[in-house]
């Protein structure tokens, strides 16, 4: 029996012969360019965070690391001194974060808050560690082990 596949009220639609090619036509943007991303990985085992902490780069897995010892957050010039990175190479790091982050499809809120306090007379960057990086935080220090070796 025909299956009717439709891409929303009054859009294009389609005909599949069967339920397993109905579901990948419905998995086809509207104009068949390419299949829609769906986040998943063929291990469904594996989390997304820790995806994402397979993909980061070593100053991001030395600087996440850290973070998530400091479970009530930490000033971003504390953590700078702690890791041995410079503040200018923070920016850095947060994008390659918040690029994979979207990549994985994770928000960058579950690893990490960033934000801008006024301490005194100085504006300071301060970092809280989300609740997925406290989560999965073995699978970042144990790559972080391999790193140091």
């Amino acid at each position: 029996m025909p299956i009717k596949v439709m891409w929303g009220s009054d859009g294009p639609y389609a005909v599949a012969d069967t339920p397993e090619e109905a579901m990948a036509l419905l998995k086809l943007s509207r104009n068949g360019a390419k299949p829609l991303a769906s986040g998943h990985s063929s291990d469904p085992n594996v989390s997304n965070i820790v995806k994402l902490f397979r993909a980061v780069n070593e100053n991001a897995v030395l600087f996440l690391a850290c973070l998530s010892t400091h479970t009530d957050g930490v000033r971003g010039d504390t953590l700078c001194e702690e890791t041995k990175i410079t503040n200018d190479k923070l920016g850095g790091i947060m994008g390659g974060i918040s690029k994979l982050a979207k990549k994985f499809y994770v928000p960058v809120s579950e690893i990490l808050i960033s934000m801008q306090k006024i301490d005194g007379t100085e504006r300071v960057r301060y970092f809280k560690p989300g609740v997925g990086l406290l989560k999965y935080d073995g699978e970042l220090h144990e790559r972080l082990s391999k790193i140091i070796k």
